[in-house]
This record gives C-alpha cells, structure tokens and sequence, in this order.
C-alpha cells in the first residue's frame, strides 16, 4: 500500500550534508576574493607610477642616462626615481651614465653641442625630429667672490665676464651684455679653452652654480637655457627594454616641463618682469660657429678632443662634393667684391685635392644644382671618381653655375657611394669623408636626417662647409660631424685644409 503525505512529514537534511554545502560556499567567495584583489594588482603593475612595495613581475631594470649638466640631470632623475615608475611590469631606476656610449637617453642644452657629442660617441638618436625640452634655467653670472646673491654685479662690461667653453650659458649671456652677435662670439671665441671651475670673477653660468659651496649667483633678465633629451638607439649595452624605458622616461620630463614663457618667474627668472621675453643666442652661436676651430664634437670640459675628433681631422680617402647653383656665382656677403663662392670653392679644392694624395688617400669630385638641360632628372653629376687628386684639381676649375642647390638629394647619393667605397678592398681599412660645400638646401626631404644616417653607416664622416647667405638647414647640423658658416674666401681655405686632415 502507498504511502501517504502527511503535514507532519517533513524533508530530512542531515548535519553532514548542510556541513558541506557551507564550506562549498565559503571556498566560491574565498576564490572571489582572491581574484578581485589579483586583478587589482595587476592593474596596479601596469601604471608607470607603482608604490615602493609593489611586486614587479619581470624585476628590475637600470635606465643610463648621460649628460652635459651632471647637477641638473642629477636632479630630473631624482624626481623621475621617486615616482617609482613601471614600464612593462619592470620597476624601472634612472641612473647616471658617465659616458654616451653606454646610455640609453643623453641629456644637455638645447644648443649645436647635443647632436655632435651624439655623434663622437658613435650613437644615434631612435627617432628623428626635434628633440623634446625637458628642463630649463636660469642663465646669469656666477661669481666664486661673492656671498650673496645680491653682491653679484650684473651691470658689468661685457669682456669683463668669463664665457668659458664648458659653460651652457655663455652664448645666452653673451647676447644679453651684447648688440652685436659678432662681439658676443668674440668673447665665446676667447674664452673658448676655459673651464667654468677655475674661474675667478665673474662668469656665465647657469643657475645650477647657485648651490656651489662657494660664490653666488645672479639671474639675467630673459637669459634662459632649455635642455633637450634624445632617446638613444640600442645598443651592445642597451637592449629592448631600456629603450622602451627611455622613451617613458623623456615623455614624462617633457609632459612636466612647461617652459620659460609660460612661468619665467617659477623657472628661476626671479627678477624678471612678467611680460620679459626669453633672450635668443642663436645669432652668437652661428656667428662662433662660423670663428672656431673646435669642432664641439663633445659637450665635456673645453679643450679637450675625443678619439672622433682626432680621426675628423686626419687625412682620408675624400669626397669633394661641391654646389654649383647660381648662389655660388655670388661674392660672400653677395656683393662682387672678390672671388665668387664657386671661385673660392674651386680654388681651395684644387689647392688641398693634390695634398690629400701626397698623404697617400685618393680624392672624388662630384657637383650639384637642379638639372639644367630638359629631360635630365638628377640634380647631381659625378665628375670624377676616387683617384689621384690632380685630375680633381683640374676638373674642379672648369664647373659652371646655374639652378638651385638640390642638397638632399646629391648628399643622400654620395653618401651611398661613399659608403660603397669604404666597404671596398681598397678601402677596407680608410673610412672615408664627405666635404659638403653648400649654399644652401632646396630640396629640403621631411625624413633627410635618419636617410642620411641610414644611407652613410658608420663608414662615412662629413664635413659642412656653409657658404651661404641664409642659415644652414636645421638637418644638415644635426648628421654633420663637422659644421662651419664661411663668410670670407681666405676662411674658406683654411676650413677646407683642416676638414681634410692637412
């Protein structure tokens, strides 16, 4: 017979079961929990900003960043370190590299001197364009007699300060106790062998002296110096990683660093009015760069020459590569005093050409301007190949002028064929050199940096002989190892002889 429902009967759980079915549950939340705070920690491990306690899964990881103004770097790593930055799960630690060579960011003022101490060290930067601003300071006199700020005397006749070489300032300060560029880079060509650590008077400095243990310092009104940072190529030294940590690193600086006008007070201008425009020493610097036999290849202590600059200036296999355009049919300072461009060119070529042979190096002549006949397209001409360096002497002489300097485009071909030389038997062990004489840039090509730099290797130098009216072109500074403004003929010459190695 079937049982019956009764409302006394009731379903029966036993203690066991009901036992297990809350440990089920505690273990499901446990589980919850624990992948909660996970997935936080992992976000946490993908900022560039952790704290000191964070666990960072692939460990640590040194960044090397050189420099030519160890006080200010010293301090912009200090700032970075503490934000303690991740970069892909490493935790990352901004140190000081004594030499370029084994950095993966270099860090200096915004001047010529960055891209040619790049360049002694045998490195490149990762990415073309300008280099981003990253820091600035106040520029002024420093005075190691002082004790007060206010004791420094800024009033003072312009040869009575000190430029010294090593000094980021003394092209800003020139200008500033200047009219004339042409004084200001008399007084840089001066005090070009001094170093800013033996002065004793007054001297340009940047506001970074201030905290010297002995002297003051005492800010010029719109005198400013900006500091730009280059992410490096990789290396033997540097791997994947760094690089990618350096980039992280100069976006940060440059995000922070909002320039002189837009706080000239907060950035050390502390006598400044607020509508003071920030001085430019571009004109001293081209008129300096167009005076001086340095070839400000380092941005170290002044008088001194690296390795790169000691083989710069020894004699090698050449390539003449000279502009013909209707700009070197003018007189320097285009007037018809004198010889032409062109003629002044020539004359020094055929001058040094025969000397480099007697070294023992063979020598190239090509010319350039835009095609002058119809239906011809390249704007270069190769007129002679390596070889005695009599037949360029006599051939250079027998060039005409016309058209516009089509720069970019003969450069970027010589340097592929001179980098074919050097790779060749004859010349395995003879890095050769490419002497520019230009006008000026026509052709300007948006990528002609890193084209450059690809197209030459390391197995070519070039030298900028500058004979133009105008400025030379901002990329022609920065892949040249060596570069000079050339304002008379008889300076033309001389340039010429030391480029070259004679």
């Amino acid at each position: 017979m079937g049982r019956h429902y009764t409302p006394e009967q009731k379903t029966q759980f036993s203690g066991g079961f009901i036992a297990t079915i809350i440990a089920v549950l505690v273990a499901i939340i446990a589980l919850l929990a624990w992948l909660v705070l996970r997935s936080g920690s992992e976000d946490t491990n993908s900022t560039a900003s952790g704290d000191n306690g964070q666990e960072c899964i692939e460990g640590d990881l040194q960044l090397p960043v050189a420099s030519g103004d160890a006080t200010l770097t010293q301090s912009l790593l200090a700032s970075w370190n503490a934000s303690n930055p991740v970069v892909r799960d490493h935790c990352v630690q901004a140190v000081v590299a004594d030499d370029i060579a084994q950095a993966a960011v270099y860090i200096d003022a915004d001047s010529p001197r960055l891209h040619h101490a790049i360049t002694a060290a045998d490195r490149k930067p990762a990415a073309t364009g300008k280099a981003p601003k990253v820091a600035g300071q106040a520029a002024g006199i420093y005075d190691p007699n002082a004790a007060t700020d206010a004791e420094v005397g800024i009033d003072l006749p312009a040869d009575a300060v000190a430029y010294p070489g090593d000094s980021a300032a003394s092209a800003v300060v020139a200008t500033a106790l200047t009219d004339d560029p042409e004084a200001g880079a008399e007084l840089l060509l001066r005090d070009e062998d001094t170093v800013l650590a033996d002065a004793d008077g007054p001297a340009a400095a940047v506001q970074a002296m201030s905290a010297q243990d002995a002297g003051a310092f005492r800010a010029l009104e719109g005198a400013y110096v900006e500091y730009a940072a280059v992410v490096l190529n990789q290396s033997d030294d540097i791997d994947e990683e760094q690089a990618r940590a350096a980039q992280v690193f100069v976006d940060d600086l440059a995000e922070q660093y909002h320039g002189f006008e837009s706080t000239p007070e907060a950035e050390g201008q502390v006598e400044a009015e607020t509508d003071t425009a920030r001085l430019d020493a571009t004109a001293v610097w081209d008129a300096y760069l167009a005076r001086t036999t340095r070839d400000f290849s380092t941005a170290g202590t002044a008088g001194t020459h690296t390795n790169a600059d000691e083989q710069l200036l020894a004699s090698t296999d050449t390539l003449f590569l000279l502009d013909t355009s209707d700009a070197m049919a003018a007189g320097f300072a285009d007037t018809d005093q004198g010889p032409s461009r062109y003629r002044a060119a020539a004359d020094a070529i055929a001058a040094s050409a025969p000397d480099i042979s007697a070294a023992g190096h063979s020598v190239a002549l090509w010319n350039y301007s835009s095609p002058l006949n119809p239906g011809v397209q390249q704007g270069f001409r190769r007129n002679i190949g390596f070889s005695d360096g009599v037949e360029t002497a006599h051939s250079v002489q027998l060039l005409g002028t016309g058209g516009v300097p089509q720069t970019n485009e003969a450069l970027l071909a010589a340097s592929h064929a001179v980098r074919e030389y050097s790779a060749s038997e004859q010349s395995a062990d003879k890095p050769a050199r490419i002497v520019l004489i230009a006008s000026g840039t026509a052709d300007s090509y948006p990528e002609f940096a890193q084209q450059f730099r690809d197209a030459a290797g390391t197995d070519v130098e070039l030298a900028v002989l500058f004979v133009g009216a105008d400025e030379p072109d901002a990329a022609l500074r920065e892949v040249a190892q060596h570069m000079q403004v050339i304002k008379t003929a008889a300076e033309l010459e001389d340039s010429l002889r030391r480029v070259v190695g004679l």
